[in-house]
């Protein structure tokens, strides 16, 4: 679920709002690729996310750009963490001091007050949203719930679930701890070949990685020439290693991952694995007789 908000600017003598208004003193931005991996410190041309850095949960998005003068429109994912919200608010609560301003909720004019004054009411709202998802997993109604989040998606299963259907404390922590890893989020790049599309991810030496179970097209990515969801059966993992500044081997995606040391990858969450750096040796094995030096 989500909310969304519109500020609208009233008056003859408009002026736009700088981006230091929005964020305050807390917030950071970023905006994402097509593999929906967080670009830190990116504005696309008319939206961005922002986020705690501290307190990395959902983010919220912003659309935006530094010559309008009449609207912005600001949407906060639920659930989230609470001071996420409370941040949301505040950031609201900044643009609406700074224009002189209208607000619609949910496309209904609300005043700035009685917007203020449910803060309570939407932190609540928003631990029986958690409560409630995390319910119709472990009874089995759902088996999993994709959050897109402030960096990337994250997937919720019975595993997380267990543990965070009564206690937001846990799930604002596994939010913050997931995404604040040391780890490189891959996402495939897409080449159309004589034998059809192939996905390529690339596995980088000596780099903490995290990687998905099932490889797959990223969600909202089209096919340029039907203008549909795009189509890929065939992944491989192209092997980049630092010190050749080279793509030295490639292999199959299902290959790749059953020739992986076992101490090497561990459970991320419900769709991803956590692949630890691997040394120029250890790739060399991997790779077998497909390794190739300059």
């Amino acid at each position: 679920m989500s909310v969304d908000l519109t500020i609208t600017q009233k008056g003859l003598f408009k002026k736009t709002l700088p981006l230091t208004v929005i964020l305050g003193d807390r917030l950071h931005y970023g905006s994402y690729d097509a593999g929906w991996r967080m670009e830190q410190g990116k504005l696309a041309e008319n939206e961005f996310t922002a986020f705690l850095p501290d307190s990395i949960a959902r983010g919220f998005s912003v659309t935006w750009n530094a010559r309008e003068k009449h609207r912005v429109d600001i949407r906060l994912l639920s659930p989230t963490s609470r001071v996420e919200i409370k941040e949301f608010y505040a950031a609201v609560g900044r643009i609406m001091q700074y224009w002189n301003a209208d607000l619609w909720v949910e496309g209904e004019k609300v005043s700035f007050d009685r917007w203020m004054a449910g803060l309570n009411d939407f932190i609540d709202s928003n631990t029986r949203a958690l409560h409630c998802f995390c319910k119709r997993i472990n009874d089995g109604e759902s088996e999993e719930l994709t959050l897109f989040s402030a960096f990337w998606p994250l997937t919720v299963a019975k595993e997380e679930a267990l543990r965070f259907e009564d206690d937001p404390d846990a799930f604002e922590a596994w939010l913050h701890e997931k995404q604040s890893v040391d780890a490189y989020y891959v996402s495939p790049r897409f080449y159309q070949t004589d034998a059809g599309i192939i996905g390529r991810y690339v596995l980088k030496e000596n780099c903490r990685s995290i990687f998905p179970l099932t490889p797959s097209v990223p969600f909202g990515l089209t096919d340029s020439g039907t203008g549909q969801q795009l189509v890929c059966n065939d992944y491989q993992v192209d092997i980049f290693s630092s010190t050749e500044d080279e793509i030295i081997g490639k292999l199959s995606f299902d290959l790749f991952i059953q020739r992986l040391p076992s101490e090497k990858i561990t459970r991320y969450d419900k769709n991803n694995y956590l692949i630890e750096p691997l040394s120029p040796g250890e790739i060399q094995k991997i790779l077998g007789d497909r390794y190739s030096s300059l």
